[in-house]
């Protein structure tokens, strides 16, 4: 049976370790968006208290429950902004403007977001399907233009072809592309003489 070359499973823990540092560095800086969101609402509160008030002024009770509402709010912004916008290119806007606005006020919902996904684009991956997920690799590459209904041939569980497919993208192994003829794969054009060095390697490994 053929073997999974080690520098293909090295770039999978590498894009894993990749995306776990990515989550933890998303969770600083959320927290940081969300102690500076506070900040400045709390202080808004504080300082419109005090030219209201002097030196009575207070920390209200309400300021801690109204934040927490008025997060919750954007969390609920940030998520519909994010369900509406997941198939949609990146606007072409000026650099400056009023539309920077909302993507200001949201930018602690979406850190906070990307947390999950970077969390989800860990790929998980077991020892067959490694194996699976390398020979549909090779057999990509040996068909050039790899037909997306033909899958099938080469993997036969529809819940597995998405997973194979989906690791291989995220290791920026292949692409979808259409045509004529219909939907089809292959692998990134600057990535075939890559390919092509570890094919080799791994076939003299199999010699030896």
């Amino acid at each position: 049976m053929t073997a999974v070359p080690r520098e293909f499973r090295r770039a999978i823990n590498e894009h894993n370790r990749h995306c776990l540092l990515g989550a933890a560095g998303a969770l600083f800086f959320a927290w940081l968006a969300w102690l500076f969101f506070y900040a400045v609402a709390g202080g808004a509160v504080l300082l419109f208290l005090t030219i209201q008030r002097g030196e009575a002024a207070v920390f209200p009770a309400w300021l801690n429950p109204a934040v927490g509402i008025i997060g919750l709010v954007l969390l609920l912004w940030g998520g519909v902004d994010a369900w509406r916008r997941r198939f949609r290119p990146p606007p072409d806007q000026p650099i400056l403007g009023w539309h920077l606005l909302p993507d200001f006020l949201l930018l602690p919902a979406r850190l906070t977001f990307s947390i999950g996904d970077h969390l989800s684009a860990r790929i998980r991956l077991s020892r067959s399907e490694r194996l699976a997920a390398w020979q549909l690799l090779t057999s990509i590459a040996d068909a050039g233009r790899y037909p997306a209904h033909g899958m099938g041939l080469d993997v036969q569980e529809p819940s597995q072809q998405e997973k194979l497919v989906r690791a291989l993208q995220l290791l920026r192994w292949i692409d979808l592309h259409a045509s004529e003829e219909g939907w089809f794969y292959r692998i990134l054009s600057d990535r075939e003489e890559e390919f092509a060095r570890l094919d080799q390697r791994q076939d003299e490994r199999a010699d030896e």
